[in-house]
């Protein structure tokens, strides 16, 4: 009787897997079987939901649903990356990225991870960055711009879309690359930056060759190389940096699909092969190149080793520029000690620490949350702190501005006398 209890059972079972396996496989052969969501880490007309428009409408055709593009723009794309980590993992929400959001999750903190909470999906295009000059600047090669620049240190103003832009961290990575001192410039945007390298303002800057290739085309402004592994076809003319001199230098503005963790590996490699379809397609590809974009289509695992490595160099060019300013802060709490009154400030994770002694009032310590902001920080003080740290920096190689804002979530001073102070390195 027990015997043929347990075959009973075992016979249960085994219908039971029968009947539950090929219902998941179906599930997954059928998607989507609804509208699917693409959230797009920017604002409406600029490059990334360029190439997301592109891809989204070919992908409408062959998935047989609207693929609807939700743009979300702010914090170089953080608050769309947040919203998309929360999606539920079923591949009708979708997020389409650029480099930019990678470098901005090194600067900052954010609420998700991008390596964590997100599956890669494809690397869909990519766009190199150019080196370019105003063309009253004497120079026409890497080797003669990098001459010019040692000859005169900080001389030589660049223009970037912000600080921390990637942008912002290619020209740093030049900089430290070439062993040159270059003053930055940071601009609300590629507009604002390239009408003031148009106008000589400043003289040099790396854009994405698809925002300068029309100016350079009319002479406006000079390009001197393309920070590609190859030659550009839109500039075959153009030789790369490693060819001019300033080896593994490689910038390129790529545009990728992520989806939440967890989404089924059915789903993500069907997106994936639609993707590839997707950027084949002779129309997509020429409207692409008029961008100065090249379609890329990658597997889910080559974008993720890309995501990495991505990664990794721009964690180098921000710990060089942190231990830079660290060094610089070691120089006030030196310069601002003696014997009557020390102040101190060391750079831990995500704060400041203020260690001060005072005869009358004793030692104090207080960490306060900080904001990386490109070459500085973006800090909270309360009022209190006001005199110790204007004395720690008075003769130090730094300035302080105050902050029209005070960053939500990120920096709570204490009290209603709280305000909000960039402090700077006067040279990084």
């Amino acid at each position: 009787m027990r015997k043929s209890l347990d075959i009973g059972l075992v016979s249960a079972l085994a219908t039971a897997l029968i009947v539950v396996a090929p219902h998941a496989a179906a599930q997954s052969s059928a998607y989507p079987t609804k509208p699917v969501r693409l959230i797009v880490a920017s604002g409406a007309g600029g490059g990334l939901d360029f190439v997301a428009r592109q891809v989204a409408i070919p992908l409408s055709e062959s998935l047989g649903q609207t693929v609807v593009v939700d743009n979300r723009a702010g914090a170089s794309g953080s608050i769309a990356a947040e919203l998309a980590s929360q999606a539920a993992p079923d591949g009708y929400t979708l997020m389409f990225l650029s480099a930019s959001l990678v470098v901005y999750g090194i600067v900052n903190k954010t609420r998700y991870d991008l390596y964590r909470d997100f599956a890669p999906v494809s690397q869909v295009a990519a766009a190199p960055y150019m080196l370019t000059v105003y063309p009253g600047l004497p120079v026409k090669t890497v080797k003669e711009l990098i001459a010019y620049a040692k000859a005169a240190p900080e001389k030589l103003n660049y223009a970037s879309t912000g600080n921390a832009s990637l942008a912002h961290l290619a020209t740093e990575l030049f900089a430290y690359s070439t062993g040159t001192e270059l003053v930055h410039i940071p601009y609300k945007g590629v507009g604002a930056a390239l009408g003031d390298m148009l106008s000589g303002r400043v003289q040099m800057s790396f854009l994405s060759a698809g925002s300068v290739y029309s100016h350079v085309r009319s002479q406006k402004l000079r390009a001197i190389a393309i920070a590609s592994a190859t030659r550009a076809k839109m500039a075959p003319e153009l030789p790369t940096m490693i060819e001019s001199g300033v080896p593994g230098f490689l910038v390129t503005q790529w545009h990728g699909m992520l989806a939440p963790r967890g989404t089924p590996l059915p789903v993500i490699e069907r997106l994936q092969r639609e993707i590839v379809k997707a950027v084949q397609r002779p129309e997509v590809a020429s409207r692409l190149a008029l961008d100065g974009t090249e379609g890329i289509a990658s597997t889910p695992d080559r974008f993720a080793a890309h995501l990495k490595s991505e990664r990794e160099q721009w964690e180098k060019v921000v710990k060089l520029g942190r231990t830079r300013f660290l060094e610089t802060l070691r120089r006030v709490s030196l310069l601002s000690s003696d014997k009557a009154h020390a102040v101190k400030l060391e750079l831990a994770k995500g704060s400041l620490v203020v260690l001060s002694q005072n005869p009358d009032l004793g030692e104090a310590r207080e960490e306060i949350p900080v904001e990386y902001q490109g070459d500085g920080l973006k800090i909270g003080f309360n009022a209190r702190y006001l005199t110790d740290v204007l004395q720690a920096v008075a003769s130090a190689d730094v300035v302080v501005e105050l902050a029209d804002d005070l960053s939500p979530g990120v920096l709570k001073p204490e009290g209603d006398d709280g305000f909000t102070a960039v402090i700077m390195p006067m040279r990084i």
